[in-house]
């Protein structure tokens, strides 16, 4: 080996070179997955932004989100009214003095993110199962249920 250092200097540097151009690639390509990562990232987000802007299947498409005729006959067969009159009521003091969008857009977390019972979990997905529909959007019923009554307890009306 030391023979052919010796006797081919050129050859090393010309090693030496490619060894660093070899480097400076492999960095270039990992900014690229990076910036590539970012990028598919933002697509989600976009995607997830355009999704929610589809209509519903559960509500009418006007301002405040009022149930259709599907969203009603699924808030009847969860009971949704009778679930929002008594969690409203655990949910009234932290709501008093909010705007009712705010409101609109606790309900909606709301009924995202609580365990709900077993019994209750069973009613969402034969619910959704039942009508084709997602649970996203049966919970949508209760998020809309929850809202119109902690909106009636404060005194908020829907034309307020």
């Amino acid at each position: 080996m030391n023979d052919f250092i010796s006797n081919n200097p050129s050859a090393v540097i010309a090693l030496g070179f490619a060894l660093v151009g070899v480097g400076i690639w492999l960095g270039s390509m990992q900014t690229n997955i990076s910036a590539l990562k970012e990028a598919v990232k933002e697509i989600k987000d976009d995607i997830k932004k355009i999704f929610d802007r589809l209509p519903s299947k559960v509500a009418d498409d006007q301002s405040p989100l009022q149930l259709n005729d599907l969203g009603k006959r699924i808030s009847i067969e969860l009971e949704a009214s009778e679930w929002a009159r008594t969690t409203a009521l655990s949910l009234y003091e932290d709501q008093k003095g909010k705007q009712p969008y705010e409101i609109q857009e606790f309900c909606q977390d709301f009924v995202r993110k609580i365990a709900l019972t077993e019994q209750l979990q069973n009613k969402v997905y034969n619910s959704a199962y039942q009508h084709g529909i997602s649970k996203g959007d049966v919970l949508e019923v209760m998020a809309i249920e929850l809202r119109d009554e902690l909106l009636r307890q404060l005194g908020v009306t829907l034309e307020d």
